[in-house]
Parts: C-alpha cells; structure tokens; sequence
C-alpha cells in the first residue's frame, strides 16, 4: 500500500492527551538521561507514557497501545535483540504503531544478517546516519503530493546507502518521478543528521529514526519532531471495510444483535443491511408493504431502526440497502394487493413483441435469463415512485448510507423479439423527445444504439436525482451502488453505465460486485475502475464463500495495486468464527474508520 507520507503527515493531526496510550521502551542505561528527556518531551505534549525497561518488555506489555517509541539511546551493539524483534512482531501484526530511535540498528542488524526484517518491519535495507550527503538539501526543495517544504519531507525508500550505493543520490529524485523507489524517506529541514523512514501498511505503522534525539540540540524542535512523529503514528486510519446483509437476516431481533456483534468482532466497520429486496419493506413504510418473512414478529418491531441503534452503539456504519429494478421473483405474482406490482403492472418492463414481464411464463424466464420482474427504471412514474421510496429512508432513519442494488436492467433477451424495455411509458417518452419510435429500429444500427444510450442516461439522471435529494436531506450521506464489476457488459447487457454515474457524480461510490476466485481477475477489475472513477470513490466487492488464505491474498493484492476506498464482501454468513478471527487479526488487525463522503 502506497502512502503519500509528506501529505498525510501535514494533513494529519491526531488530538493527542491523556487518551492517547503510549509505551516508552528504554534501557536507561546510557550516558543521557532519555527517560528524563523523553518524559519531559512527552508530557509538553500532554501525553503521559508507560515506561517499560527494555530487559522486561513482553508482548502482552505493548498489546493495545496506539504507539510504542522504542528507544535505544545511543547503543550500537545489541540493538535490537532476536526477543526484541520478536516482541515488536507481534505488537506490530496486532495493529501496533511504532517509533523506533536506534542509531546502531542498520550496522547492527545487517550484522545479524537481518536486512530482511528491516525491510519487512521499517521499509528500507539500511540507513546511514552519519551520511556525508547534506540529505536536507536534496530534499529540501522536492515536492511530495503537491507540498513543498514541510517539516517531514516524506519520501520513501528501497535503496541501499552507503560504501555499496546502488544510485547516487542526485538520482533519488528522478528516480521517485519514474519507478517510485523513494517513496517514504523523512528528513527534517536543516537537521541533515537525522534520518528516518517512515512506512504504513494496512496493519501497522512505523518511523525508524537513525539518530538520537539529543542530536537535535533545541528541545522545541526535538519535541517538533516527537509530536509530529506520535502524531502521525497515532492519526485515524480511514478505510471501508463493508460487508453485505441480507433481509433474510435482519427478520430476528436476536440474530440482527448477534450479526452486528459478530461484524464488528471481525473488525468490519460498515454494514450494507437489505431492508427492501423485492418491494416489501424491513422498516417501517408508508408505501411499502411489510415483508412477508416479518409476519411472526409484532408490528412494533422495526428491523432497520433496531440495526441502527445496535450498530452504532459499536461504532458501525449503517447502509439502507434497497433494490431498486428487481420488484418481484420470477414465479407466481406476489398475493399482497399492496405490493407495487400489482398496484401498477404498467410500471413492469416489457419486451419488444409487447410481452409484459409479469406474464412471463417460468419457462420464459428460464431461456431469457431474466431474473424476474423489473421495474421500468426510464419511466419517469417509475422513477418517481423510487425517489420517494429511498428518500422516506433517507428522511426518518438515521443512516449513514443509501445503497442501490439491481439498479439496471434484467437480462435484455437473447433474440431480438425479447428484448427490453419496450413499455410504452417508456418508449412514448422516447418519441417524444426524438421524434423516432424504438420499435422502428434495427437492431445494432446507429439508430437503436442512440436509444440504449438514452435509456442508460436516464438511469444515471434517476441515481443523481436520489444522491442530490438525500445530500440535502442529510449532509455527508453516502449514496453507493452494487454494480457488476465486469464495466464493458454492465453496460451492453444491462444499461449500467457506472464509471459515468461516478465521473459525473452521479454516485459516491461504485460497490463493485467482484466475485472471481481468480483474484488477477478482481484486481484488473477493480483497477480499470479505480482509474476510471473521477469524483467517485470505489469500493471492491468480493465473495466470502472462497478459502480465506486466498482472500487474505486478495485483500492484499487489492491493498497494494489499487489501493480503493473501501473493501466488502457478500455476504454475512459467509465467514465463520475462526476465519473472522484471521481477519481480525491479519488484514483488520489495525481499526479504521470509514472515509468521509466528499460534499
């Protein structure tokens, strides 16, 4: 995962005081009062530390701490020992933050042949402290993300220094223009003694500091430095981490406890709740009809606003998850006269020979692979009555997201005579803007491509509508779609134009619904989207019900290559106990907080 350092560290700013927990690792032996020094530094910032001798530190010492400064005073035998180095792993793989001040450490450990730990653990082979390079200087004028001259200029690094320099320093800029091989390097403005990298991965974070703070002869830059350091160590993480609910679980108070408790356990942050699947309500509605799977609860329980409360209680984010196109299943007609396909059949898609879905024989679903009856979402009374289903969520509950779900068209029929939407709300609405009837169209002639491209324009203006409605009805909401991840035939198939929904703000975020277990193939779909985005913001959906070594690999390789929003999985149920236990304690290991929707 590839962090800008210079930007996050002048944009970063973590409220620092008495609820921050700090660990302060030292021996205590050495020519300088450190404990003294680092106290005193520590409590100008109104943080007061655990102090830990270095001779007793455990692993269960440093669990839980949102930052461990090890220092190793001016040592340079010894530095860091095998049980040291094991200690910090384990505080480390557990989601640890660590500032470590150790000027022998690159002499030492590439002496215990432990150049792979500094690598895997602190970003970087070796560092020279005493470098003759006036390392401010090359830094000093380099712009990072925009920024210039910031006390921590950040670029990282992956080079070897020294006797050995595979590239001379002059180079280090042009090579971080080109293959991004300097990325994380601090350097500290007219202090060219003192080096550092810094280095951030999904699970943890780390500042390796090769000199010693008594270097830095004024104690209001050398707390400067500290503060800026535990700053950054200690800042939120923001990443999506969602996961998918289906209405079939959110018909039990019990079980919508048990759920919420379970997803949090598992370090998830945002649940994506389906309270509208095919047009019955799992909330409390004045349209919709309450849903059948409901009818051995008490009227006065409302799952929806029971979830909320429960979730956010644990600090989760709640998404009203509603289909939108898919209305009612492919076999016999919903019985209840409420439901909206049999207040307005009208309203269903029809085909090109005039057939409605809702007389589709099963057969005819069958062989037209359609998935059951659909709205006609280019009708504008369609469109109309949608608006004021999402926006009746968005209005009386207290969610943080609304999130659209078959919000495209069903499959358009594999011959000509069978393809949709022929409904004659819609295609008046057509004749009326371009004075062409559709049903007078060749197919695959220029002619009939026009009319797909207004059917798909009129599915992205119905989804900025709702998103432009509920940001004025509630600030800051986000308004996401599950699309199929798969953009060339989301939009031939199924008029899913999403990448444009996103270019044209149409929606926050597109939940691609990638469920390959070929993870090269999720990773090229989530790139060609990441890159495509605009304004947007992308969220990669995969499929739980695969082995989790392979999706702990393909978070990673998702981390690392195309570094999205968020991430998420369909569905809940998909994991069980021990592999939300790897997840906690592998890719979720560090918390992180959902990012702020961009106004």
């Amino acid at each position: 995962m590839r962090i800008p350092t210079a930007l996050t560290l002048l944009l970063t700013a973590a409220a620092l005081g008495a609820q921050t927990s700090v660990i302060l690792v030292d021996d205590f032996e050495t020519e300088v009062d450190w404990e003294s020094v680092w106290l005193a530094d520590l409590e100008a910032m109104d943080v007061t530390p655990t102090v830990v001798a270095q001779a007793d530190v455990t692993s269960a010492e440093l669990a839980g701490a949102d930052a461990v400064l090890w220092n190793c005073g001016d040592e340079t035998e010894d530095t860091l020992t095998a049980s040291d180095r094991a200690v910090l792993n384990a505080y480390l793989d557990g989601g640890g933050n660590l500032l470590l001040v150790a000027p022998g450490a690159p002499s030492d450990l590439r002496g215990q042949g432990e150049s792979e730990w500094m690598r895997s653990r602190l970003g970087c082979d070796y560092v020279m402290p005493d470098s003759p390079l006036t390392w401010s200087s090359i830094y000093l004028g380099h712009t990072v993300g925009g920024l210039a001259e910031t006390l921590m200029e950040g670029v990282r690094f992956d080079l070897t220094f020294g006797p050995e320099a595979d590239v001379a320093a002059d180079d280090l800029c042009l090579i971080n223009a080109t293959d991004r091989r300097a990325e994380n390097l601090l350097s500290f403005i007219d202090m060219p003694g003192c080096l550092g990298v810094a280095r951030e991965t999904p699970t943890d974070r780390t500042i390796f500091l090769t000199a010693s703070l008594d270097s830095i002869a004024s104690s209001g830059q050398r707390r400067d430095v500290l503060r800026r350091c535990v700053e950054w160590l200690t800042a939120p993480r923001f990443e999506g981490r969602g996961i998918w609910v289906v209405r079939t679980q959110m018909t039990d108070p019990d079980n919508i406890d048990t759920l919420v408790d379970r997803c949090a356990d598992a370090g998830f942050n945002t649940l994506f709740v389906q309270v509208r699947g095919r047009g019955e309500a799992y909330y409390s509605s004045a349209t919709e009809p309450r849903a059948e799977g409901l009818a051995d609860q008490p009227e006065t329980f409302d799952p929806l606003q029971h979830c909320l409360e429960r979730a956010h209680a644990h600090g989760l984010q709640v998404h009203a998850w509603l289909n939108a196109g898919f209305t009612a299943e492919a076999g016999a007609p919903p019985t209840d006269p409420d439901h909206i396909v049999n207040r307005h059949p009208e309203w269903v898609m029809v085909n090109r020979s005039g057939k409605s879905l809702m007389d589709y024989t099963p057969e005819e679903f069958r062989t037209q692979y359609a998935e059951g009856r659909f709205l006609s979402l280019a009708a504008p009374e369609v469109q109309d009555y949608l608006v004021g289903v999402y926006m009746e969520v968005v209005e009386n509950y207290d969610v943080d997201g609304i999130h659209f779900d078959y919000i495209r068209y069903c499959s358009r029929g594999v011959s000509p005579e069978w393809d949709l939407d022929y409904n004659p709300l819609v295609t008046r609405l057509y004749e009326r803007e371009t004075g062409v009837d559709p049903l007078a169209l060749e197919i695959d002639s220029e002619p009939y491509e026009a009319w797909l491209e207004w059917q798909r324009d009129r599915i992205g203006e119905f989804v900025g509508r709702v998103r432009d409605e509920a940001h004025a009805a509630r600030p800051g909401i986000r308004v996401s779609a599950a699309v199929l991840s798969r953009y060339h035939l989301a939009r031939i198939h199924s008029l899913q134009d999403w990448i444009h929904w996103l270019q044209r703000g149409q929606i926050d975020t597109a939940c691609l619904m990638s469920y390959s277990a070929d993870n090269a193939l999720v990773v090229q779909e989530a790139l060609l989207a990441q890159e495509n985005r605009g304004p947007g913001t992308v969220w990669v959906g995969m499929g739980a019900r695969h082995d989790i070594d392979l999706i702990q690999d393909r978070i990673a390789r998702v981390r690392d290559v195309v570094e999205p929003e968020g991430i998420m999985f369909f569905a809940y149920g998909g994991f069980d106990e021990a592999e939300s236990g790897i997840l906690r304690h592998g890719p979720f290991a560090a918390p992180a907080r959902v990012p702020p929707v961009a106004p």
